[in-house]
């Protein structure tokens, strides 16, 4: 699997709810790097469980994988991240919340892509080099990251 794009995955009124969520909930929020997460693995909101199973059932569709992590993220104006690669991942799922910001494009490799509200975007960030380009604005995104489902004996 390269890239796996799924428009309007999440409706307009669904990504709402989300950073109405995140707005509310304040209180959680933790600073990693120039972001400002809330982690929602074990959300109790019955909304949001919903939404994170979703793409839950999105990815497994895909491969044989395992949710490790899932947050709701605020990447703050002048925000970026350098291109890498994760450790210990199979894909990373970002579901776009908002497209009201400039800048923002999610680098894939040599690929510049700018998602649209409630686009999945779904890749092998354990493989692929990728960052984000400086945001102007704020960005949301629900991002969640799996491991692979394999049994090692």
């Amino acid at each position: 699997m390269d890239v796996n794009r799924f428009e309007n995955f999440l409706s307009d009124n669904d990504c709402g709810r989300l950073i109405d969520y995140y707005q509310n909930n304040l209180k959680d929020k933790f600073r990693y790097n120039s972001t400002e997460p809330i982690n929602i693995l074990d959300c109790k909101d019955l909304f949001v469980s919903e939404c994170l199973d979703k793409v839950i059932k999105k990815c497994k569709s895909l491969s044989n994988v395992y949710l490790d992590n899932a947050e709701i993220i605020r990447w703050l104006n002048g925000g970026h991240m350098e291109m890498h690669v994760d450790q210990g991942d199979k894909y990373a799922a970002i579901t776009y919340l908002n497209d009201d910001y400039a800048g923002g494009e999610l680098i894939i490799q040599d690929y510049k892509i700018k998602p649209k509200r409630g686009e999945l975007i779904v890749f092998e960030n354990s493989h692929i080099l990728h960052g984000v380009n400086t945001v102007i604005g704020e960005r949301f995104t629900l991002s969640s990251w799996f491991k692979s489902d394999q049994i090692i004996s």
